[in-house]
């Protein structure tokens, strides 16, 4: 069962459940929307690492 829909750079979205790993290029626009009713928890490890500077508003 899905708990959320990952959508990197210009592919489809992909759904993605408990324990699924999602890489993603550096540069790349990405998106992550819950799926299910209860809280949506991930755990983002990021190298180099993020930057609040370089965040972007994609709504």
């Amino acid at each position: 069962m899905a708990a959320a829909a990952w959508k990197i750079g210009s592919l489809p979205p992909q759904e993605v459940g408990i324990g699924d790993v999602v890489l993603i290029p550096p540069s790349c626009r990405q998106r992550i929307t819950n799926l299910g009713r209860g809280d949506l928890i991930f755990l983002a490890i990021c190298t180099p690492r993020f930057r609040p500077e370089a965040y972007e508003d994609n709504d």
